[in-house]
């Protein structure tokens, strides 16, 4: 006699009618979209790394994704008449997040300073 193992349980942040779908689907099926949400979020972290830009007077010294989201070091300026200009550089994590109206927006996570 052989027990038989659990079913999966999807994450809560799943939408229920989703998780029907998807345990429908065969096995072929199912290869086919972990397939393509592979490509998907390849896509997406593309459009993270291109989305990335510097504001005037910084500087980005780097930017690499990791998983989940984009490690950007930069240094910044503090304002006019400062002889320490640029300051930094500081770790910041980007992540994209959605706006009440559903948009995308870059969400920057200040982290700290990058020790030199």
């Amino acid at each position: 006699m052989t027990d038989e193992a659990p079913e999966p349980e999807p994450s809560p942040a799943l939408p229920s009618s989703l998780v029907e779908t998807v345990r429908e689907l065969s096995d072929h099926q199912l290869r086919e979209l972990m397939s393509f949400s592979g490509d998907l979020l390849q896509y997406h972290d593309e459009q993270l790394l291109e989305d990335i830009e510097a504001n005037p007077g910084e500087e980005l010294v780097r930017v690499e994704k990791r998983d989940g989201y984009v490690e950007v070091v930069k240094a910044v300026p503090c304002g006019e008449d400062c002889a320490d200009c640029p300051h930094g550089p500081y770790l910041y994590h980007v992540r994209t997040a959605p706006t009440q109206a559903g948009e995308k927006r870059l969400r920057w996570e200040f982290i700290g300073r990058v020790r030199e």
